[in-house]
């Protein structure tokens, strides 16, 4: 019955319902470090949240992947998931160096070290 009230005709998702409640700031799937205040340090890169930094594959067994540069928008086990501007590339981090921008300053990563679950790399990355 309160489907089709004149009250309820116009509820859409992360729209305010009422005067008094404010809407969901939601601009995007990646908000950020600013949102969580965490300060992103050079020295703990590797077991680091990697989505949503700059990225460049420096060298790779792959001579098609050498030089791919964009920003890293998801991460699996196995595999990077670049947004470059000709689209989405997906780069193995196997057999890959990357080069990540962090603080202004450019940080290689053997592709080997990070080879892991992002939730597991926490624990079992070793700081250099």
């Amino acid at each position: 019955m309160w489907r089709n009230s004149k009250k309820w005709n116009n509820r859409v998702t992360r729209r305010p319902q009422r005067k008094s409640e404010k809407s969901a700031n939601r601009d995007g799937l990646f908000r950020g470090f600013d949102r969580l205040k965490i300060k992103l340090r050079a020295k703990h890169l590797k077991r680091h949240e990697l989505i949503g930094l700059e990225v460049k594959v420096v060298s790779s067994t792959c001579r098609d992947c050498i030089g791919i540069h964009g920003k890293v928008i998801d991460e699996s086990m196995k595999m990077f998931k670049i947004e470059t501007q000709k689209g989405i590339k997906m780069i193995p981090k196997v057999g890959n160096i990357f080069e990540f921008k962090v603080e202004g300053k450019e940080i290689r990563v053997n592709g080997e070290d990070i080879a892991y679950r992002p939730e597991d790399r926490i624990k079992k990355v070793k700081e250099w």
